[in-house]
């Protein structure tokens, strides 16, 4: 599998470029339209690249950051989100904008992404939100107090663990020296939209 290309950068068409490396050899890349906007026909380039293998075909999809490639990878992760999907959600949003978008429950602008309807949007902010939220709550919010404090009043009331941490991390991501009644209160209102008690 090819990991890394570094060569010319020719043949610019909508997202797809043919990176020319100094063996002789031209590959064919998909790119992120925000980072084929950094590059310069003619140019020297370094990508991070993502093979993917289906049927009889190899695609190749090049980011110039490993950041990017992870944030790709992460997206090929969502159940039945191919990688054009992918690929546009990327070309529209970088990593720190998805965050946002999460952290805000916003699934409506995830359809502004060429291919999302509203019922793929909310499906992939709720998936996003266990690849995003999950990793760094379990390493800082599971040691508050508030937020232990506000999680056990949310199990008494009969919602699930796994389900609700998600939501009350979103709003203390948000939501700076929150207390705990008011956290209960807000994690209340956005659960209400997603999640049936």
């Amino acid at each position: 599998m090819i990991g890394y290309l570094k060569g010319t950068l020719l043949n610019i068409k909508d997202s797809t470029c043919i990176i020319y490396t100094s063996c002789g050899v031209g590959y064919q890349v998909l790119i992120p339209l925000q980072t084929l906007k950094k590059l310069s026909k003619n140019k020297e380039v370094e990508l991070y690249i993502k093979t993917i293998v289906k049927d009889n075909d190899i695609e190749l999809y090049g980011f110039l950051t490993k950041e990017e490639k992870d944030t790709f990878e992460m997206l090929l992760k969502i159940n039945q989100l191919g990688p054009k999907i992918a690929l546009n959600i990327i070309s529209l949003y970088s990593l720190k904008e998805l965050e946002s978008i999460v952290i805000k429950g916003d699934w409506k602008a995830l359809t502004h992404v060429p291919g999302i309807g509203p019922k793929l949007a909310k499906r992939i902010l709720l998936e996003l939100k266990e690849n995003i939220l999950k990793p760094v709550s379990e390493s800082y919010f599971s040691k508050d107090p508030v937020y232990c404090a506000a999680l056990s009043a949310l199990v008494n009331l009969g919602y699930k663990e796994e389900e609700v941490k998600t939501f009350l991390e979103s709003v203390m991501k948000e939501k700076k020296d929150i207390s705990e009644k008011e956290l209960i209160k807000e994690t209340l209102k956005r659960i209400s939209k997603e999640l049936p008690l």
